[in-house]
Protein backbone atom coordinates (compact mmCIF):
# COMPACT_ATOMS: atom_id res chain seq x y z
CA UNK A 1 0.00 0.00 0.00
CA UNK A 2 2.80 2.40 0.91
CA UNK A 3 4.49 1.65 -2.39
CA UNK A 4 1.30 2.52 -4.27
CA UNK A 5 1.10 5.85 -2.45
CA UNK A 6 4.70 6.70 -3.32
CA UNK A 7 4.14 5.74 -6.96
CA UNK A 8 1.10 8.01 -7.11
CA UNK A 9 2.53 11.02 -5.26
CA UNK A 10 6.16 11.01 -6.44
CA UNK A 11 7.95 11.24 -9.76
CA UNK A 12 8.67 7.88 -11.36
CA UNK A 13 12.42 8.37 -10.95
CA UNK A 14 11.89 8.95 -7.21
CA UNK A 15 9.75 5.83 -6.95
CA UNK A 16 12.43 3.75 -8.70
CA UNK A 17 15.12 5.17 -6.40
CA UNK A 18 13.06 4.25 -3.33
CA UNK A 19 12.57 0.76 -4.71
CA UNK A 20 16.32 0.34 -5.21
CA UNK A 21 17.05 1.49 -1.64
CA UNK A 22 14.57 -1.00 -0.17
CA UNK A 23 15.64 -3.87 -2.40
CA UNK A 24 19.40 -3.44 -2.04
CA UNK A 25 19.73 -2.28 1.56
CA UNK A 26 16.62 -2.70 3.69
CA UNK A 27 15.21 -6.05 2.61
CA UNK A 28 18.48 -8.04 3.00
CA UNK A 29 18.67 -6.86 6.63
CA UNK A 30 15.13 -6.64 7.98
CA UNK A 31 13.08 -8.00 5.09
CA UNK A 32 12.53 -11.42 6.69
CA UNK A 33 11.52 -10.09 10.10
CA UNK A 34 7.82 -9.70 10.84
CA UNK A 35 6.79 -6.08 10.82
CA UNK A 36 5.53 -6.13 14.41
CA UNK A 37 8.81 -7.68 15.56
CA UNK A 38 11.20 -5.17 14.03
CA UNK A 39 12.84 -3.33 16.92
CA UNK A 40 14.62 -0.02 17.24
CA UNK A 41 17.89 -1.92 17.55
CA UNK A 42 17.24 -3.50 14.14
CA UNK A 43 16.78 -0.05 12.62
CA UNK A 44 19.85 1.36 14.41
CA UNK A 45 22.06 -1.43 13.10
CA UNK A 46 20.66 -1.02 9.59
CA UNK A 47 21.43 2.70 9.50
CA UNK A 48 24.83 2.45 11.18
CA UNK A 49 25.99 -0.34 8.86
CA UNK A 50 24.80 1.66 5.86
CA UNK A 51 26.74 4.71 7.04
CA UNK A 52 29.83 2.57 7.73
CA UNK A 53 29.81 1.52 4.07
CA UNK A 54 30.68 5.10 3.19
CA UNK A 55 27.23 6.53 2.55
CA UNK A 56 26.62 10.15 3.51
CA UNK A 57 24.18 11.31 6.15
CA UNK A 58 21.90 12.48 3.35
CA UNK A 59 21.82 8.93 1.97
CA UNK A 60 21.28 7.50 5.46
CA UNK A 61 18.39 9.92 5.97
CA UNK A 62 16.85 8.75 2.69
CA UNK A 63 17.13 5.12 3.82
CA UNK A 64 15.49 6.06 7.12
CA UNK A 65 12.62 7.81 5.36
CA UNK A 66 12.05 4.98 2.90
CA UNK A 67 12.06 2.34 5.64
CA UNK A 68 9.77 4.41 7.82
CA UNK A 69 7.09 4.56 5.11
CA UNK A 70 5.66 1.03 5.61
CA UNK A 71 5.82 1.36 9.40
CA UNK A 72 4.03 4.72 9.36
CA UNK A 73 1.31 3.17 7.20
CA UNK A 74 1.06 0.25 9.62
CA UNK A 75 0.57 2.69 12.50
CA UNK A 76 -2.20 4.48 10.57
CA UNK A 77 -3.86 1.10 9.91
CA UNK A 78 -3.52 0.23 13.63
CA UNK A 79 -1.41 -2.85 12.84
CA UNK A 80 1.36 -1.65 15.18
CA UNK A 81 1.33 0.93 17.97
CA UNK A 82 4.48 2.86 17.11
CA UNK A 83 7.06 2.96 14.35
CA UNK A 84 10.46 1.62 15.43
CA UNK A 85 12.07 4.17 13.10
CA UNK A 86 10.79 7.28 14.90
CA UNK A 87 13.60 9.32 16.45
CA UNK A 88 16.31 6.74 15.79
CA UNK A 89 18.50 8.79 13.45
CA UNK A 90 18.72 11.72 15.85
CA UNK A 91 20.11 9.52 18.59
CA UNK A 92 22.79 8.04 16.36
CA UNK A 93 24.49 11.46 16.11
CA UNK A 94 25.79 10.93 12.61
CA UNK A 95 27.75 14.01 11.60
CA UNK A 96 26.35 16.32 8.98
CA UNK A 97 27.79 15.99 5.49
CA UNK A 98 29.98 18.63 3.98
CA UNK A 99 28.44 20.87 1.36
CA UNK A 100 27.60 19.26 -1.92
CA UNK A 101 30.84 18.34 -3.61
CA UNK A 102 31.46 20.23 -6.81
CA UNK A 103 34.42 20.04 -9.15
CA UNK A 104 33.70 22.67 -11.81
CA UNK A 105 35.83 23.52 -14.80
CA UNK A 106 37.15 27.05 -15.03
CA UNK A 107 36.75 29.23 -18.11
CA UNK A 108 40.03 28.07 -19.69
CA UNK A 109 39.21 24.38 -19.14
CA UNK A 110 35.72 24.92 -20.49
CA UNK A 111 37.09 26.47 -23.68
CA UNK A 112 39.50 23.53 -24.11
CA UNK A 113 36.71 20.98 -23.62
CA UNK A 114 34.48 22.68 -26.19
CA UNK A 115 37.30 23.00 -28.73
CA UNK A 116 38.12 19.28 -28.51
CA UNK A 117 34.44 18.35 -28.61
CA UNK A 118 33.82 20.47 -31.70
CA UNK A 119 36.83 18.91 -33.41
CA UNK A 120 36.26 15.23 -32.57
CA UNK A 121 32.55 14.96 -31.67
CA UNK A 122 30.83 17.80 -33.55
CA UNK A 123 27.40 16.18 -33.24
CA UNK A 124 27.55 16.68 -29.46
CA UNK A 125 29.09 20.14 -29.45
CA UNK A 126 25.75 22.07 -29.41
CA UNK A 127 24.49 19.94 -26.51
CA UNK A 128 27.55 20.41 -24.30
CA UNK A 129 27.78 24.10 -25.23
CA UNK A 130 24.17 24.52 -24.09
CA UNK A 131 24.90 22.79 -20.78
CA UNK A 132 27.97 24.95 -20.14
CA UNK A 133 26.13 28.17 -20.99
CA UNK A 134 22.80 27.51 -19.24
CA UNK A 135 23.44 25.25 -16.26
CA UNK A 136 20.57 22.99 -17.33
CA UNK A 137 20.47 19.45 -16.01
CA UNK A 138 21.03 16.68 -18.56
CA UNK A 139 17.40 15.57 -18.43
CA UNK A 140 16.23 19.15 -18.97
CA UNK A 141 18.50 19.61 -21.99
CA UNK A 142 17.39 16.35 -23.58
CA UNK A 143 13.72 17.28 -23.17
CA UNK A 144 14.03 20.61 -25.01
CA UNK A 145 11.89 21.04 -28.11
CA UNK A 146 11.94 23.68 -30.79
CA UNK A 147 8.81 25.20 -29.30
CA UNK A 148 10.70 25.78 -26.03
CA UNK A 149 13.01 28.29 -27.74
CA UNK A 150 12.10 31.97 -27.77
CA UNK A 151 14.34 33.35 -30.52
CA UNK A 152 13.22 36.93 -29.99
CA UNK A 153 13.65 36.93 -26.22
CA UNK A 154 16.68 34.61 -26.50
CA UNK A 155 15.71 32.19 -23.75
CA UNK A 156 14.57 28.61 -23.17
CA UNK A 157 11.23 27.83 -21.57
CA UNK A 158 12.23 24.88 -19.35
CA UNK A 159 9.20 22.89 -18.24
CA UNK A 160 10.12 19.20 -18.28
CA UNK A 161 12.83 16.59 -18.07
CA UNK A 162 13.69 13.33 -19.82
CA UNK A 163 14.94 10.22 -18.06
CA UNK A 164 14.63 6.47 -18.54
CA UNK A 165 12.95 7.09 -21.90
CA UNK A 166 10.12 9.03 -20.27
CA UNK A 167 9.22 12.68 -19.89
CA UNK A 168 8.28 14.25 -16.58
CA UNK A 169 8.25 17.67 -14.92
CA UNK A 170 11.41 19.44 -13.79
CA UNK A 171 13.07 18.42 -10.54
CA UNK A 172 11.33 21.23 -8.66
CA UNK A 173 8.06 20.82 -10.53
CA UNK A 174 8.26 24.43 -11.72
CA UNK A 175 8.93 26.02 -15.10
CA UNK A 176 11.54 28.73 -15.63
CA UNK A 177 13.12 30.93 -18.26
CA UNK A 178 16.82 30.34 -18.92
CA UNK A 179 18.77 32.84 -20.99
CA UNK A 180 20.71 31.79 -24.09
CA UNK A 181 24.13 33.23 -24.92
CA UNK A 182 25.05 34.39 -28.42
CA UNK A 183 27.08 31.22 -28.98
CA UNK A 184 24.15 29.01 -28.02
CA UNK A 185 21.80 30.88 -30.35
CA UNK A 186 24.25 30.50 -33.21
CA UNK A 187 24.82 26.78 -32.53
CA UNK A 188 21.10 26.05 -32.31
CA UNK A 189 20.33 27.92 -35.51
CA UNK A 190 22.96 25.84 -37.34
CA UNK A 191 21.60 22.68 -35.74
CA UNK A 192 18.08 23.61 -36.79
CA UNK A 193 19.10 24.04 -40.41
CA UNK A 194 21.03 20.76 -40.50
CA UNK A 195 18.24 18.93 -38.66
CA UNK A 196 15.59 20.03 -41.11
CA UNK A 197 17.61 18.71 -44.03
CA UNK A 198 18.35 15.39 -42.32
CA UNK A 199 14.77 14.83 -41.24
CA UNK A 200 13.43 15.50 -44.73
CA UNK A 201 16.01 13.19 -46.28
CA UNK A 202 15.25 10.40 -43.78
CA UNK A 203 11.53 10.80 -44.26
CA UNK A 204 11.93 10.35 -48.01
CA UNK A 205 14.11 7.25 -47.66
CA UNK A 206 12.29 5.41 -44.87
CA UNK A 207 8.79 6.80 -45.17
CA UNK A 208 8.97 7.95 -41.57
CA UNK A 209 6.84 11.06 -41.18
CA UNK A 210 6.89 11.66 -37.43
CA UNK A 211 9.29 14.58 -37.28
CA UNK A 212 9.81 15.19 -33.58
CA UNK A 213 10.57 18.66 -32.29
CA UNK A 214 13.30 17.41 -29.95
CA UNK A 215 16.37 19.63 -30.35
CA UNK A 216 19.09 17.18 -29.30
CA UNK A 217 17.72 14.07 -30.94
CA UNK A 218 19.02 10.83 -32.39
CA UNK A 219 18.37 9.58 -35.93
CA UNK A 220 14.76 8.72 -35.04
CA UNK A 221 13.98 12.12 -33.59
CA UNK A 222 14.04 10.86 -30.01
CA UNK A 223 16.20 12.41 -27.27
CA UNK A 224 19.78 11.25 -27.26
CA UNK A 225 20.45 8.47 -24.77
CA UNK A 226 21.75 9.65 -21.40
CA UNK A 227 24.35 6.89 -21.19
CA UNK A 228 25.60 7.79 -24.66
CA UNK A 229 25.96 11.43 -23.68
CA UNK A 230 27.92 10.45 -20.56
CA UNK A 231 30.14 8.17 -22.62
CA UNK A 232 30.98 10.96 -25.08
CA UNK A 233 31.52 13.35 -22.17
CA UNK A 234 34.12 11.07 -20.56
CA UNK A 235 35.86 10.62 -23.89
CA UNK A 236 36.15 14.35 -24.46
CA UNK A 237 37.63 14.83 -20.99
CA UNK A 238 40.30 12.24 -21.74
CA UNK A 239 41.02 13.61 -25.21
CA UNK A 240 41.39 17.11 -23.77
CA UNK A 241 43.67 15.89 -20.97
CA UNK A 242 41.24 17.11 -18.32
CA UNK A 243 40.53 15.43 -14.99
CA UNK A 244 37.56 13.11 -14.67
CA UNK A 245 34.50 14.96 -13.38
CA UNK A 246 30.79 14.23 -13.33
CA UNK A 247 28.49 15.44 -16.06
CA UNK A 248 26.56 17.32 -13.37
CA UNK A 249 29.69 19.39 -12.77
CA UNK A 250 28.91 21.27 -15.98
CA UNK A 251 26.05 22.83 -14.03
CA UNK A 252 28.51 23.74 -11.28
CA UNK A 253 30.91 25.13 -13.89
CA UNK A 254 28.19 27.45 -15.18
CA UNK A 255 27.28 28.75 -11.72
CA UNK A 256 30.83 29.11 -10.36
CA UNK A 257 32.08 31.01 -13.41
CA UNK A 258 29.19 33.48 -13.29
CA UNK A 259 29.55 34.09 -9.56
CA UNK A 260 33.34 34.44 -9.77
CA UNK A 261 32.79 37.13 -12.39
CA UNK A 262 30.61 39.10 -10.00
CA UNK A 263 27.17 38.15 -11.35
CA UNK A 264 24.37 38.43 -8.77
CA UNK A 265 23.60 35.20 -6.85
CA UNK A 266 19.91 36.04 -7.33
CA UNK A 267 20.29 35.81 -11.12
CA UNK A 268 22.20 32.52 -10.85
CA UNK A 269 19.55 31.15 -8.48
CA UNK A 270 16.76 31.97 -10.95
CA UNK A 271 18.64 30.47 -13.89
CA UNK A 272 19.38 27.24 -12.03
CA UNK A 273 15.84 26.95 -10.70
CA UNK A 274 16.77 26.67 -7.03
CA UNK A 275 13.95 26.95 -4.49
CA UNK A 276 15.75 29.64 -2.52
CA UNK A 277 18.85 31.81 -2.53
CA UNK A 278 20.09 29.88 0.52
CA UNK A 279 20.60 26.78 -1.63
CA UNK A 280 22.64 28.74 -4.17
CA UNK A 281 24.80 30.40 -1.55
CA UNK A 282 25.27 27.16 0.39
CA UNK A 283 26.60 25.32 -2.66
CA UNK A 284 28.48 28.12 -4.40
CA UNK A 285 29.20 30.60 -1.61
CA UNK A 286 32.96 30.16 -1.79
CA UNK A 287 32.94 31.29 -5.44
CA UNK A 288 31.23 34.57 -4.60
CA UNK A 289 33.87 37.33 -4.32
CA UNK A 290 34.19 38.18 -0.64
CA UNK A 291 35.29 41.76 -1.20
CA UNK A 292 35.18 44.62 -3.64
CA UNK A 293 38.13 46.99 -3.37
CA UNK A 294 36.55 49.48 -5.75
CA UNK A 295 33.44 49.66 -3.58
CA UNK A 296 35.56 50.43 -0.51
CA UNK A 297 37.49 53.11 -2.40
CA UNK A 298 34.20 54.88 -3.07
CA UNK A 299 34.09 55.72 0.62
CA UNK A 300 37.45 57.50 0.27
CA UNK A 301 36.16 59.44 -2.74
CA UNK A 302 33.00 60.42 -0.91
CA UNK A 303 35.05 61.69 2.02
CA UNK A 304 37.30 63.73 -0.27
CA UNK A 305 34.34 65.37 -2.02
CA UNK A 306 32.78 66.22 1.33
CA UNK A 307 36.04 67.78 2.53
CA UNK A 308 36.39 69.94 -0.59
CA UNK A 309 32.83 71.29 -0.43
CA UNK A 310 32.73 71.94 3.33
CA UNK A 311 33.63 75.44 4.70
CA UNK A 312 37.13 75.72 6.12
CA UNK A 313 37.21 75.64 9.94
CA UNK A 314 40.23 78.06 9.85
CA UNK A 315 39.68 80.76 7.21
CA UNK A 316 42.82 82.46 5.79
CA UNK A 317 44.06 85.73 7.37
CA UNK A 318 45.22 89.00 5.85
CA UNK A 319 48.51 90.84 6.64
CA UNK A 320 47.07 92.39 9.76
CA UNK A 321 46.05 89.03 11.08
CA UNK A 322 42.34 89.49 10.45
CA UNK A 323 40.28 86.76 8.84
CA UNK A 324 39.91 87.56 5.16
CA UNK A 325 36.27 86.48 5.16
CA UNK A 326 35.47 88.61 8.22
CA UNK A 327 37.46 91.68 7.01
CA UNK A 328 35.66 91.58 3.70
CA UNK A 329 32.37 91.52 5.50
CA UNK A 330 33.37 94.58 7.56
CA UNK A 331 34.51 96.49 4.48
CA UNK A 332 31.15 95.95 2.88
CA UNK A 333 29.66 97.99 5.68
CA UNK A 334 31.85 101.07 4.95
CA UNK A 335 30.05 103.52 2.61
CA UNK A 336 31.70 104.16 -0.71
CA UNK A 337 32.81 107.67 -1.84
CA UNK A 338 29.85 109.67 -3.07
CA UNK A 339 27.44 107.61 -1.10
CA UNK A 340 28.11 109.22 2.29
CA UNK A 341 25.00 109.68 4.41
CA UNK A 342 23.39 113.13 4.15
CA UNK A 343 24.29 115.67 6.83
CA UNK A 344 21.51 116.64 9.10
CA UNK A 345 19.69 119.83 7.99
CA UNK A 346 20.36 123.02 9.88
CA UNK A 347 16.75 123.77 9.92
Amino acid sequence: MAGDQIKTLRRESTYIRYQDVLKNHAYPTIGKIRRDQVSRNHIKKLLLDYHAEGHTKKAVTLLRDVVNGPFATAVDDELINVSPVTGVLGRLRIKEDNKESADPLNAEETALFLDICQEKHPDYYPLFLTMFRTGLRLGEVLALEGSDVDWHGRFFHVSRSYRRQKFSGTKTGKTRRVDMSDQVVEALQSLQEEGNLLNKREALVSGWNDMSGIIFSNAKGQPKGQNTVRYIFKNVLKEAGLRGIRLHDLRHSYASQLLSDGISPVYVKDQLGHHSIEITVDIYGHWIPSGNQEAVNRLDNMAEKHTQSAPSPHPPKNESGQDIENSSALLSLVPKRGLEPLQASAY
